[in-house]
């Protein structure tokens, strides 16, 4: 409870009655809503943290030339005739240490004819760990801890002006109402 004198001469002084607070299912459910932002944060950073510190594997790279009997390239197109993306299914044959291979490959880089030529990355340790693209996801990683960081900075500056103009308001209301002299009954106590 607080006192507080009015302005006007022939006022007596107010006792100010503190509304009980509740939390209404908005506040819980933004609650939920806020938290659930700010653990997806968290988790793009771990993650992120990961891929950041992965030790890539197929560190080497080999040539090998696509076959002639496998070749399944589509195209996805949009609506005005324009290429969206290429997705390939290929055989190639290639050589690692001087022996020959042929391996069923998948890509989307671009699309492929017979007797092109193909870049391959192995592992030197496990000649089977070969494929189209290299598994380095630095790039990847640090994209993923700068989203995360900056989704847990933008949900507490939001959580910061909600919470802050709330009370803002409710002090200004307060204030305005002792001030003209007109308050909601159910606030004042004479």
């Amino acid at each position: 409870m607080v006192m507080v004198k009015s302005p006007r001469k022939n006022r007596k002084q107010v006792k100010i009655v503190e509304q009980k607070k509740y939390f209404s299912f908005s506040k819980i459910f933004m609650f939920f809503i806020h938290f659930g932002f700010i653990a997806l944060g968290i988790y793009l950073i771990v993650n992120g943290s990961k891929n950041v510190n992965f030790k890539k594997t197929r560190t080497l790279i080999t040539t090998g030339t696509v076959t002639d009997k496998s070749i399944f390239c589509t195209r996805n197109t949009n609506r005005y005739g324009s290429t969206t993306s290429i997705n390939c299914t290929l055989e190639a044959t290639y050589a690692i240490n001087n022996i020959n291979y042929k391996k069923i490959f998948k890509t989307s880089d671009k699309y492929y004819y017979p007797n092109d030529q193909i870049k391959l990355y192995y592992d030197p340790n496990n000649i089977e760990n070969i494929d189209v693209f290299q598994d380095d996801y630095y790039y990847s990683g640090v994209t993923s801890i700068t989203i995360g960081v900056l989704l847990i900075i933008f949900i507490f500056i939001i959580i910061y002006f909600t919470y802050r103009s709330q009370n803002f308001a409710e002090n200004q209301l307060t204030i305005m109402n002792e001030i003209s002299g007109i308050g909601l009954d159910r606030r004042r106590k004479y």
